[in-house]
């Protein structure tokens, strides 16, 4: 792939950007200018994941995936780190001495490089449009796709009612949870009512960018389908990581990549996560919520919005308080939908757990992926889990930007757009909450594309041809 001077000059100038002139900025801003063994690790960690940002932009291709992880990695444990341990502020309560504090950033490196790691193990990452790869396919005819579209869509309005209600699709999130009586049933009806109808979504999007839809109506139910995902996922009534996941998915599916490029598409995330994201939970509480416009530097102090780092030295002071849980927080996540009426001592979320144990009023915290390893298996579990992220995440690239040269809808394209989005939640975590919505959207994906199959896709191959030649006359 040849590269042409252009790039190279983007990808240098990124690199000056992300890796010296924004933290500089916030260096500053801080107003506190010291600097010591931790700062200076702290500014690797950005500086490092400025150099691999810099080289996605230098090769432009469709990396979402590893594109936001990179953007999670500078903005919630490079930059915010850099900037708390300038200040010498963390958003929440708590004094932690050098040495743990060197120890967490061990801890970031150590998951980062073996994210690497686990992507090295795959075979022509950087020529995926070159390989020949099969995966799984829905191949829908426009009929069984419309068909499908209105048996998720009506199911999901009955789930919605059987559920929280109409009455508080609008309610702010805080104020809807107590109008549910169960609430496990409620979790379970909220994601099968929004889940589906967003594959659905995802698919009917595909067909018409690849030319699938034949009929005047599919058009029609396509644009349905996204008029109720954005009502029923609408940010007022649901968590952020769930409203922000459907509408990046969407941007992600809709505008064309080559259009704007990685560049824009890397400084569009990072303006996201450091500029608006703070705001995205505004009506958790109420409606008439007032907008308080505060400087980057002081929330990412003070808001809990950028607690990642702090929650991973929180973490390890867990882990030296309470020891190491053999897989227990991991085995309550993969069993999320077991009632605690029957599980008893059914673990709460790796968050919770953690405030707790140390003393906090408010226990609705996150848990970064590198938090959740380090306390289920210790330092084992921070290489596994990362290197099994970075295998999975060159895997699914790969077929992803292979698939979009078939006209097949893929298992890939179907995934990939979500979870470059999701991605974000899922590794600031805590896993037990983002789970239960990427679980129901992983079987759903897996679903669609084994089960519906046109006629001619599952039909043998002919063991021989007929010849439809005149017989020869005499």
């Amino acid at each position: 792939m040849k590269i042409s001077l252009g790039r190279h000059y983007l990808a240098t100038l990124s690199f000056i950007l992300l890796a010296l002139a924004v933290p500089l900025f916030f260096y500053v801003d801080v107003q506190q200018l010291v600097f010591n063994r931790n700062i200076f690790l702290a500014w690797l960690i950005v500086a490092y994941v400025a150099f691999q940002l810099s080289g996605l932009m230098l090769r432009n291709q469709e990396r979402v995936l590893e594109l936001t992880f990179w953007i999670f990695t500078y903005v919630f444990l490079g930059i915010c780190p850099l900037i708390q341990l300038t200040g010498g502020h963390f958003p929440w309560a708590g004094a932690y001495s050098d040495a743990d504090i060197t120890k967490c950033l061990f801890l970031v490196m150590l998951g980062i490089l073996c994210y690497q790691f686990g992507m090295l193990l795959v075979k022509g990452r950087h020529h995926p449009e070159k390989l020949n790869i099969q995966e799984p396919t829905s191949q829908l005819t426009t009929n069984k796709f419309v068909r499908t579209a209105y048996l998720a869509l009506f199911a999901s309005l009955f789930l919605v009612n059987l559920g929280s209600g109409f009455s508080a699709l609008f309610l702010p999130r805080i104020e809807a949870a107590g109008h549910m009586e169960n609430k496990t049933l409620a979790l379970l009806t909220d994601q099968f009512a929004k889940v589906p109808l967003f594959v659905c979504l995802i698919i009917g999007i595909w067909m018409w960018k690849k030319k699938k839809l034949n009929r005047w109506y599919s058009y029609i139910t396509v644009v349905l389908l996204f008029l109720t995902n954005l009502i029923l996922s609408n940010p007022i009534s649901n968590a952020r990581y769930w409203f922000g996941a459907v509408v990046l998915s969407l941007v992600v599916l809709i505008v064309p990549w080559k259009k704007l490029g990685i560049g824009r598409w890397s400084y569009a995330y990072l303006s996201l996560f450091l500029v608006v994201f703070p705001y995205t939970d505004l009506f958790r509480y109420k409606l008439d919520a007032s907008l308080e416009i505060q400087s980057a530097t002081d929330i990412m102090m003070q808001k809990g919005d950028y607690d990642a780092f702090q929650m991973i030295l929180n973490s390890s002071r867990y882990v030296d308080i309470v020891g190491i849980l053999p897989g227990r927080q991991f085995l309550s996540t993969l069993f999320f939908w077991i009632p605690r009426s029957i599980w008893t001592s059914k673990p709460y979320s790796s968050g919770q757990e953690i405030g707790e144990a140390i003393g906090y009023k408010f226990t609705n915290l996150s848990c970064p992926l590198w938090a959740e390893s380090y306390i289920n298996f210790g330092y084992i579990g921070v290489i596994v889990v990362f290197i099994l992220l970075g295998y999975v995440t060159a895997h699914l690239q790969n077929r992803y930007i292979a698939s979009k040269m078939k006209s097949d809808i893929t298992l890939s394209q179907i995934l990939v757009p979500f979870l470059s989005a999701f991605q974000i939640f899922l590794l600031r975590g805590d896993l037990q909450n983002a789970f239960t919505y990427l679980s129901v959207f992983l079987a759903l994906a897996f679903f669609f594309t084994s089960r519906f199959k046109t006629a001619h896709a599952l039909a043998p191959a002919p063991l021989y041809k007929v010849s439809r030649q005149k017989p020869f006359r005499t």
